[in-house]
């Protein structure tokens, strides 16, 4: 007889979990033919436009898919086996019951790829999910995972450059020798049935596997040649320990935010650190030489476009609005920056990482300071809307998952509403790329880059050929210049 299982969302100093509210007995049964899933929202969720519940049905195929019907839409799950998903159902139905409650209640869905220790010693299982326009289609497998193998993609991680590291690391993802992902599995493929869907993902890795902290995600979406990740616009990592749905819903309010230029140049700070010596370090001294130019190139770019982001008449009350920015800031700067509460809600930064500290650039006759955010207690950065990390390991270290709460995780315990970090370190010109392409996006800032180039006399068109030109370099599209009025 069909029963329903009822979930519910509780929000604590801004972070929202999620548990059964009914019997404990019918969420350890298991999901039946005809059963509804019951999800009680929390108010932040509310505030966003969502339902206070949500009721999603769940029906089984005669082939073993299990669709799940929502508010909003459709997820179909293919699992391996029937014996794989009733394990898998009942050792995580409260996160199932989260990404179920993403995937067909929120406005926007997300794609996922999930890693997650099954309940057999040296296995995982691996959740994919990808949306089309109107449904979406998951597949869960379950796989053993060679711990030699994965020892050396380890060893790998520190002795190869990220590009080469990004092909070994996909690799291992569909290689006998590895995970043995299926061709079918969602994110691998690139059908036409996706054209028009979600182009959004969210990736969750246990700490407890370091390699699939070890997966370059973000490198895979940025480059071609990695399948379906290839076909991903925005890349979330789920290692704080908040649920699907809040870190979509965050996304979602702070990409709304964003889109506003006068705000976001009114209340941010840019932090480039550009002279870390390991940048360079262990090169021939010729192409040590060609990196340091590159580097100080691409430098200056950017520091020109953040001048000519200066002073710039809006007809807002509080006058003009100017770039913030710090080249090189040493540590105690960056803390008063964080602890600004009047001026301040994003933060745009790169740092190297050094035992879970942030580690500051310094010249010859200073010593490199480390910023630790477990310093900063509960609340006490909840005036901070966005802290954008890169070229670190912010998210964790992939070598010492379990040594402790990382970076964002500390950042957010410290009432930050949304950290951005990677667990793998970061290309510095992927930093460049993604400051240049907010200052210059047509629906970004460029609006009022253009006007001030006019009342400069510097030269509008010349600059943007220069930042397509850069990041055609870097293997990132192209700005539309066709919408620009030259």
């Amino acid at each position: 007889m069909p029963k329903t299982v009822a979930f519910g969302y509780r929000c604590d100093r801004g972070v929202a979990t999620i548990s059964a509210t009914g019997a404990a007995d019918r969420a350890c049964a298991g999901l039946g033919d005809g059963d509804l899933l019951v999800v009680s929202l929390a108010e932040p969720h509310r505030r966003s436009g969502l339902p206070g519940e949500a009721t999603i049905r769940v029906s089984y195929g005669s082939s073993g898919s299990v669709r799940f019907d929502g508010p909003q839409r459709s997820l179909t799950f293919a699992p391996e086996s029937p014996e794989v998903w009733t394990r898998f159902v009942r050792g995580r139905l409260p996160a199932l019951a989260d990404l179920l409650t993403l995937e067909t209640t929120a406005a926007v869905a997300e794609n996922v790829f999930w890693i997650e220790p099954s309940d057999r010693s040296g296995h995982c299982w691996f959740i994919g999910v990808r949306f089309g326009r109107k449904e979406g289609e998951g597949l869960l497998v379950e796989r053993a995972v060679d711990d030699d193998a994965a020892g050396e993609l380890l060893d790998r991680y520190r002795r190869m450059d990220m590009r080469r590291y990004a092909r070994e690391a996909y690799a291992f993802l569909t290689s006998e020798h590895g995970c043995r992902l299926p061709e079918t599995f969602p994110l691998l493929r690139t059908d036409d049935r996706w054209v028009g869907g979600s182009r959004s993902l969210i990736v969750r890795a246990d700490a407890t596997r370091p390699w699939a902290f070890l997966m370059p995600v973000d490198h895979f979406a940025r480059y071609p040649g990695y399948g379906g990740f290839s076909q991903q616009d925005h890349v979330d990592w789920l290692t704080s320990g908040r649920t699907f749905l809040q870190t979509a819903v965050d996304r979602v309010a702070i990409a709304r935010e964003l889109r506003d230029p006068t705000r976001v140049l009114r209340r941010s700070v840019f932090i480039i650190n550009h002279d870390y010596p390991h940048f360079v370090s262990g090169l021939p001294q010729c192409e040590r030489e060609s990196l340091r130019d590159s580097l100080r190139a691409a430098t200056e770019l950017v520091t020109e476009v953040l001048e000519t982001l200066q002073e710039i008449d809006c007809d807002c009350p509080e006058g003009p609005v100017s770039a913030r920015y710090l080249i090189n800031p040493p540590a105690e700067c960056v803390e008063a920056t964080l602890r600004d509460r009047q001026r301040v809600r994003y933060l745009f930064a790169n740092f190297h990482v050094a035992q879970g500290r942030w580690v500051t650039c310094a010249p010859a006759e200073r010593r490199p300071g480390t910023i630790d955010p477990g310093v900063f207690g509960p609340g006490t950065l909840r005036h901070l809307r966005l802290v954008h990390a890169y070229h670190c390991e912010s998210a964790g270290d992939p070598r010492r998952p379990l040594d402790g709460p990382s970076i964002c995780s500390r950042l957010l315990r410290a009432g930050v509403g949304r950290v951005s970090g990677s667990p793998v370190q970061e290309d510095l010109f992927d930093y460049f790329c993604s400051l240049l392409t907010l200052f210059c996006h047509e629906e970004g800032m460029w609006p009022l880059l253009w006007a001030k180039c006019l009342e400069t006399g510097r030269d509008a068109r010349r600059l943007v050929d220069r930042v397509s030109e850069f990041l055609q370099e870097q293997q990132y599209p192209p700005l539309c210049t066709g919408a620009f009025p030259f």
